[in-house]
């Protein structure tokens, strides 16, 4: 019963630190993390490379709302990991291709 407990003791811990390897350091968890991070605003991210250990490149990142839209084109971004552990995004390097904002007129009260 003991050695169960310290197997799956050892399972669990090596879950936990295995994880922040696999969404810092592989194209997948890349994916994921942009995938979930844009989620609230309505943002969706095509042809991601890279890792955010490395740097991310993404070929459209695009939002569409009933205010308007927006589209970037050949972003390309490099984090300081060192901010993660304060709950902060600090990006390092940012390059942009292009970049496109349209915005519906909103209507003022009479």
């Amino acid at each position: 019963m003991r050695r169960a407990a310290k197997g799956l003791s050892a399972l669990l811990l090596l879950t936990l630190l295995l994880t922040p390897v696999v969404l810092l350091g592989t194209r997948q968890g890349a994916q994921w993390l942009v995938t979930l991070a844009g989620r609230p605003m309505s943002i969706n991210a095509s042809d991601v490379r890279g890792t955010v250990w490395s740097g991310l490149e993404v070929a459209k990142l695009t939002s569409d709302t009933a205010r308007g839209e927006l589209l970037l084109e050949k972003l390309a971004v490099s984090l300081r990991l060192s901010c993660i552990v304060r709950s902060t995004i600090c990006i390092q390097d940012l390059r942009l291709a292009s970049a496109s904002l349209s915005l519906q007129r909103v209507p003022r009260d009479a």
